[in-house]
């Protein structure tokens, strides 16, 4: 659907802040959170009557080159004694999990895997096998309902993608960014979509019940042209999942990124539109808008969640919902259980010196009060169903919701006046066009951004 132009000049598609895949967000963690904050989260969880299941990430760090725009937590290295010293590490903190579950006599259940980093195709498939037979002595991998794996083309072939079919993976994703060979050469991630085309034959697809697309826009030497074009060659391989983010370009905070033309990068105003016209190419070829950056097949487990209110936002973005607990593990891995969220050692070196398979190697974290908590399903809601009932919210959390968010049920007046939401008794519902914005939406209800802006502004 075309958006007005007094819209997207009013409040831009790409609103700067969070992207809520927790809340808290990261940047409010603190490194007051310790080790035994963690330990303490994980007993009451496992303590609970209910909701004992999780999902499991696992973070390993290393990649075959290095990608001028990554975000990532991720090192370059050719040398196998540093990917298999890496790779000892992450079992070792496996294993500790494992002793501590057993310690407690808990039977741990993973509804989702999700091995990230890195590249962990850039394995070896003898180091491979060792990772997945040491997840088959943690958790029970039959009850898996989504296990998924990363994947840079340029490290996989077609042998090694059965491989990973025999071995459970069921979901693959690939880091696609650009098709454009002028702006992969430009970010130094050259994978022509022969390479692509070379593993997702019909006989390798399968084997596998969803395959996702990454893409990037905002990139240098992108224009809406170039880019529409990566759309169509995208299309043609049709993946069952999209994600459609926004380019960062913070050189300052990764020095890599100095390595690329800022001048070759098109302004907001393009970047914009760019967006809206991905967004428009993808919806008339079918694919449902799940909001933010992501995209899913009428046909796909998360697609279904949107229908059936079962999506949720977790450090991957959105989820079917299966769970909504996590684990990770790995270097700068992240993990959300009950009331607490926590972060590994970022740091790779300090990650191996932290004593990691005696200890957990936890870095920051948060303790969530209940308000975090309340605001977070609030937040949640919004971004994952684009609706929101009052009164279940009062009743879930014991709370007068019109008292209690009186300041921001006043503050959306403006988006009900533009047409972005209906407020309607006990319900608030985003519009078609109001998705788009569902992230402004979100904001009104983070008390921490507000508290920012009244540290900044005094007011």
């Amino acid at each position: 659907m075309a958006l007005e132009r007094t819209l997207i000049d009013k409040y831009g598609v790409d609103v700067s802040g969070p992207y809520y895949t927790s809340y808290p967000t990261l940047g409010e963690w603190s490194e007051s959170f310790t080790e035994q904050d963690f330990t303490r989260g994980l007993e009451a969880f496992m303590s609970r009557a209910t909701d004992q299941s999780f999902a499991l990430y696992v973070h390993y760090p290393y990649c075959v080159k290095l990608c001028y725009f990554c975000m990532c937590n991720s090192y370059i290295t050719n040398r196998q004694e540093k990917q298999r010293e890496a790779l000892d590490a992450l079992l070792a903190e496996m294993d500790f999990l494992g002793r501590f579950f057993d310690r407690h006599g808990f039977t741990p259940t993973a509804r989702e895997i999700h091995l990230g980093g890195g590249s962990p195709s850039f394995l070896e498939l003898g180091d491979f096998d060792r990772l997945i037979s040491r997840l088959g002595t943690l958790v029970d991998v039959r009850q898996v309902r989504d296990f998924a794996l990363e994947i840079d083309p340029r490290t996989a072939d077609p042998d090694k993608m059965r491989h990973y079919a025999d071995c459970g993976i069921d979901r693959i994703s690939f880091g696609i960014q650009d098709f454009d060979p002028r702006v992969q050469e430009a970010i130094n991630r050259v994978q022509p979509p022969e390479l692509v085309e070379s593993l997702l034959t019909p006989e390798i697809r399968t084997r596998f019940r969803g395959v996702n697309f990454d893409l990037l826009y905002g990139m240098p030497l992108q224009t809406r042209a170039s880019f529409q074009k990566t759309i169509e060659t995208v299309k043609r391989f049709s993946p069952d999942r999209i994600t459609l983010i926004r380019y960062a370009h913070i050189p300052h905070v990764k020095k890599h990124m100095q390595l690329l033309n800022e001048a070759d990068i098109v302004g907001n105003e393009e970047k914009t539109l760019m967006f809206m016209e991905s967004v428009e190419s993808l919806l008339d070829a079918g694919y449902e808008y799940l909001g933010i950056e992501s995209f899913a097949k009428p046909h796909d487990a998360m697609a279904q969640a949107l229908r059936e209110k079962r999506v949720w936002r977790n450090f991957s973005g959105f989820t079917p919902g299966h769970v909504h607990n996590m684990i990770g593990v790995g270097a700068s891995a992240t993990s959300a259980i009950g009331n607490c969220y926590a972060q590994n050692v970022y740091d790779l070196f300090a990650y191996h010196q932290s004593g990691v398979g005696q200890r957990f190697p936890i870095e920051r974290g948060l303790i969530l009060s209940d308000d975090d908590i309340i605001r977070r399903e609030v937040i949640f809601r919004i971004l994952c169903d684009r609706s929101l009932d009052w009164r279940r919210l009062g009743e879930t959390y014991g709370i007068n919701p019109e008292r209690y968010f009186e300041e921001e049920r006043d503050a959306l007046k403006e988006f009900v006046e533009d047409g972005l939401v209906v407020s309607s008794g006990d319900s608030l519902t985003v519009t078609e066009k109001g998705r788009f914005f569902t992230r402004h939406i979100a904001k009104v209800f983070d008390a921490y951004l507000k508290k920012r802006a009244y540290q900044i502004h005094g007011t």
